[in-house]
């Protein structure tokens, strides 16, 4: 298998370091599995840890007082990606159909997010921010969401109050 590397000069972020870390576990999850092929694959449970459903992983994000941990929980870093993107896409359509102009937009969006999301881990799971690395949950996925934002903040507001079709 290919490895993605980093261009010359850049950094790889903590995300693609998971990404690498998943794959060779499942590099190594595949070979085990075809090694207990050739005993006509009477090896009942494999080692390591298999990938969550979705469905899994939604019950693991809802499950009021849960205190995850990396291991307990090693998806918990998705779930706050996509918890921020989904946070983005709803404030952005809501700051675009009020006409929110200028700093107003871009100093409430960070707060709010932040604000929203630390909440989400600290007081509705019980997530103890060390367990994860300090400040890691609160820079998961902020600029993707920060992009997003700005991008469906503009066409919203773009569409609606500057083309004449809001008036």
């Amino acid at each position: 298998r290919k490895v993605e590397r980093a261009p010359a000069g850049v950094m790889p972020t903590d995300r693609s370091r998971r990404r690498v870390k998943r794959r060779s576990a499942a590099d190594a999850g595949e070979e085990q599995s075809k090694q207990s092929g050739a005993d006509g694959g009477k090896s009942g449970a494999q080692s390591g840890s298999e990938a969550s459903s979705l469905v899994e992983i939604v019950q693991k994000a809802l499950q009021p007082n849960a205190r995850w941990t990396k291991e307990t929980f090693p998806e918990f870093y998705d779930v706050i990606f996509w918890l921020r993107v989904g946070l983005s896409v709803i404030f952005g359509l809501v700051s675009g159909v009020l006409p929110i102009k200028g700093a107003l937009g871009v100093v409430l969006f960070p707060t709010v997010t932040i604000a929203g999301v630390s909440g989400y881990y600290t007081y509705f799971l019980g997530v103890d921010e060390d367990q994860f690395g300090q400040g890691e949950l609160i820079k998961e996925g902020m600029a993707v969401s920060v992009v997003l934002y700005m991008l469906i903040w503009i066409m919203t507001y773009t569409l609606l109050w500057e083309s004449g079709v809001a008036a």
